[in-house]
């Protein structure tokens, strides 16, 4: 049997059937939808209740030909794809899938259309469609473990950032993706700047051929294509709402320039057929196909423009044309479709592709000749099934599969997106109290006060929130790597042992989920020679490679807690580098600053006269630090713009939803007070300026003191 043909006549059919009883179903006169949803609003009314039933008999009956479809393809992913799922895993999988896109849809809709008649109602409905969102994502990731993984340092990421600068694109950040029990072998372009890849899909591919294809995502990003896409899929599903208003619109615009010609009579024939198309029963299928069809053509446009961007960045047409067919080959896929099919398909079929990209790269054709026969070699040896082969032609990267490491990082996600709602809920509730107790007052006097007073106390509130959740926590993360050590087996915790945040470099950059953290392990202190364990990195520094240890600046805010900044040198003594430290210990919110104080004292203590135990054996064993280039970002940039932008989406909502749910007539001042609580926040960051700090030796110090005290002597003379 040929995987390759098995798997793409079933990937076909299983198309065809499930979009096919979808598209009949919800947007044709075909079936008893229609019948169904008019006598469920005869004889239920207008009411939330019929709205959400009008949704279920719209999405129920075509999912679950979907769902019947999944479950009867069981025995095609497990054989040809390698699925190790069981069977209700399986199926519970594409559920959670479908969950987190219909279920929110379903709701959004009902709670437009109950808006009329019962606004704080709707607002119930939006916020369970976003928090049903949310819990088939939880629950998705923690049935699959497939969660992406950071990928901050590394050639990898540097290669990718590298071809980011050459295509002007300024990307966030690179994960790699746990392929999951199904391997899957993909790369993706998220809106949002970010580059995601499988790791399988770099355990199979050599560097050139991952060259391409981070090329190819870049160009997605440099053109915004899936922005675009995004638009485009959106407006496809809008035309059939859309196309009468439009299109009488048009004509109205046409009419006089059509009258001016002469041609008026041409009028008398189009509105009558926009009529007629518009109550005839099957016009909103047609009117979706027309669209999906010019979706379909436009993401093939732009996949031939990537092509053709991902040779220009990397300069391999080869390796682009390489990573095509090896990408066809681990998916099961065949190189060449029928013009029918590949018509409902996003991509291009791969043959035209690559005799696409050899024509305008100047390629032979019997090189890609040569290159598609070798294609055709390594399908029939290897069953469509690559290889793992990790040497020196792959990228290397850090194992991301771990189910602790993923429970880590999910956790550490969640976390912070519950911090981050419960900040924009402080910037909200309390004004929206104020303003409920300020129209109860009778005299205008009176409410003004109350108002400067709930603007004063709602800015308060924010920013003793704001610092409080940067020192909350720590006992618990203090408690969990403590766990994690012991269960791995990487380290005896003693008692001396600090636990600390790591940042490289010499100024505060935001890294992410740890904030201004890159990394959270121990501090030891040992005779002689200081050592740290965390998470990402270990490492050893001895008293004779650290050069100097001072405080420096540390994150911008109102009340901002200073870092500890080591600077250091190789054991060559030839290269320096300066890595920064945070004490993480519990402390309260009146102490926020004992704790680096008190580290930084033991840490004079100990480069002054070394105390502690004798040098442990693992920490012998550890090299000294070794980075490159980290990804991160400068703390202005969190005042940006852009991001900005991403929690205002989350804040202005939550001030409107949370005012109708409390009868808030001042909703103008519940937005008005969010929004001057968020730019007193932002204040600090705007006016912050990186410089960069470096320690200075007591050597150094002396040095410079003579050189002044001998300048100031010669201007004297």
């Amino acid at each position: 049997m040929d995987p390759v043909a098995a798997w793409f006549s079933y990937f076909r059919v299983l198309n065809w059937s499930s979009n096919g009883a979808v598209l009949l179903w919800m947007v044709s006169g075909l079936g008893a939808r229609q019948s169904l949803q008019h006598w469920l609003r005869f004889t239920a009314g207008v009411s939330w209740k019929s709205s959400l039933g009008e949704f279920l008999i719209a999405l129920g009956p075509a999912w679950l030909v979907y769902f019947i479809c999944i479950d009867l393809s069981y025995p095609v992913f497990a054989q040809l794809r390698g699925d190790s799922s069981r069977r209700a895993e399986f199926l519970l999988q594409h559920i959670l899938t479908v969950g987190a896109q219909v279920l929110p849809l379903v709701l959004f809709f009902t709670g437009i259309e109950i808006w009329n008649y019962s606004a704080r109602l709707a607002v119930l409905v939006f916020a369970m469609a976003y928090l049903t969102r949310i819990g088939c994502l939880r629950w998705q990731v923690k049935i699959t473990q497939m969660l992406p993984q950071p990928l901050t340092t590394g050639e990898l990421r540097d290669r990718v950032f590298a071809l980011a600068r050459k295509a002007g694109v300024k990307i966030q950040q690179v994960f790699v993706l746990p392929a999951g029990k199904g391997a899957m072998v993909n790369a993706f372009a998220a809106r949002n700047n970010m580059v995601i890849f499988t790791d399988y899909l770099l355990q199979r591919l050599t560097k050139p051929e991952m060259d391409a294809v981070a090329g190819h995502e870049l160009t997605h990003l440099e053109h915004r294509h899936p922005t675009k896409l995004l638009f485009a899929f959106l407006a496809a599903i809008l035309l059939p709402a859309w196309f009468s208003p439009a299109a009488y619109l048009l004509i109205g615009l046409v009419s006089p320039i059509l009258i001016r010609l002469g041609v008026p009579r041409s009028l008398n024939h189009i509105y009558p057929a926009l009529a007629r198309f518009g109550s005839w029963s099957q016009h909103d299928l047609v009117l979706l196909l027309a669209g999906l069809a010019g979706f379909y053509f436009l993401s093939r446009r732009f996949e031939h423009a990537a092509d053709a961007g991902a040779v220009a960045l990397a300069g391999d047409p080869e390796a682009k044309i390489s990573a095509l067919l090896k990408l066809n080959r681990l998916n099961l896929m065949p190189i060449q479709w029928d013009k029918v099919t590949g018509s409902w398909l996003t991509h291009p079929s791969t043959l035209h592709r690559v005799q696409r990209i050899a024509a305008e790269s100047g390629m032979p054709a019997e090189r890609l000749r040569q290159i598609l026969d070798r294609h055709t070699i390594e399908q029939t040896q290897q069953g469509g099934i690559g290889v793992s082969t990790r040497s020196e032609q792959h990228y290397q990267f850090p194992p991301v599969a771990d189910p602790d490491r993923i429970s880590s990082t999910a956790q550490r996600f969640w976390n912070s997106q519950r911090k981050l709602w419960a900040l924009l809920s402080l910037n909200v509730v309390p004004p929206a109290l104020v303003a409920l107790l300020a129209t109860s007052l009778p005299r205008h006097n009176l409410r003004l006060l109350v108002y400067i007073a709930g603007l004063l106390i709602t800015v308060t509130i924010c920013q003793l929130a704001a610092f409080w959740s940067s020192i909350s926590g720590r006992r618990t993360v203090k408690h969990r790597l403590s766990e994690e050590f012991s269960r791995t087996g990487r380290l005896s915790l003693n008692p001396d042992d600090v636990v600390v945040g790591f940042a490289p470099g010499s100024s505060p950059r935001f890294f992410g989920f740890n904030h201004y953290d890159w990394d959270i392990g121990f501090l030891r202190f040992a005779r002689g020679r200081l050592s740290y364990f965390g998470e990402q990195i270990q490492f050893s520094l001895s008293i004779d490679q650290i050069i100097a240890v001072g405080l420096g600046p540390g994150a911008p805010g109102w009340w901002s807690i200073p870092r500890i900044y080591v600077r250091w040198r190789d054991s060559t003594g030839t290269r320096e580098s300066v890595f920064s430290l945070n004490s993480l210990e519990p402390c309260s919110i009146s102490h926020a600053s004992s704790p680096i104080r008190s580290l930084y004292e033991c840490l004079l203590q100990w480069y002054n006269q070394p105390f502690g135990s004798d040098v442990a054996s693992e920490t012998l064993a550890l090299p000294a630090p070794s980075l490159g280039e980290v990804t991160s970002m400068s703390p202005r940039e969190i005042g940006s713009r852009r991001v900005e932008k991403l929690v205002l989406i989350r804040l202005l909502p939550l001030a409107i939803g949370i005012s109708i749910l409390l009868r808030v007539d001042a909703i103008w001042y519940v937005c008005g007070v969010a929004l001057m609580a968020r730019v007193v926040e932002l204040i600090p960051y705007w006016q912050y300026k990186e410089k960069t700090f470096v320690p200075v030796a007591q050597v150094e110090l002396h040095a410079r003191a003579q050189a002044a005290a001998h300048a100031a002597s010669l201007e004297n003379s």
